[in-house]
């Protein structure tokens, strides 16, 4: 049987992204990992990452968030950043509150995303990126 979401210690909402409908199927799982940042897994937390095969994290996060916090990687675990929000500094942004009713801000955030996230994600190495289709070779977490 397939899990979507595993329990780890330090690492909120790992999950796998596998069983989601899409045009021409279903997503296979064992593929491709979804969670927050790394940088608090314990070494229980990255085994685990591991045995899931695991070997490139791609860290959505701005720099400045990395280089504060850094993921926890597995001994033989690729890292990639490739911020989200391009080149777009943490501080010019004022989009995610605390308040409820500013749900929109989300909103205004996921479209930065997608227009100041392009140039990033394009720099990005493209065999990487082609590997994730191969899951014999690689199972990124991001």
């Amino acid at each position: 049987m397939n899990c979507r979401r595993y329990r780890l210690d330090q690492v909120a909402n790992f999950r796998d992204l596998g069983g989601y409908a899409c045009d021409g199927g279903v997503t296979r799982y064992g593929v491709i990992f979804r969670s927050t940042a790394l940088n608090k897994a314990t070494e229980e937390d990255i085994a685990k990452i591991e045995h899931l095969g695991v070997r490139t994290v791609i860290d959505l996060r701005f720099p400045s968030e990395t280089k504060e916090l850094p993921d926890r990687l597995g001994q033989d675990m690729d890292y990639i950043n490739c911020s989200l929000m391009g080149t777009t500094k943490l501080e010019q942004l004022d989009v995610v509150n605390s308040s409820v009713v500013e749900t929109k801000t989300l909103h205004r955030m996921y479209r930065l995303m997608l227009l100041n996230g392009g140039k990033e994600i394009r720099k990005a190495p493209r065999e990487r990126y082609c590997s994730i289709a191969q899951p014999a070779r690689i199972a990124p977490a991001f």
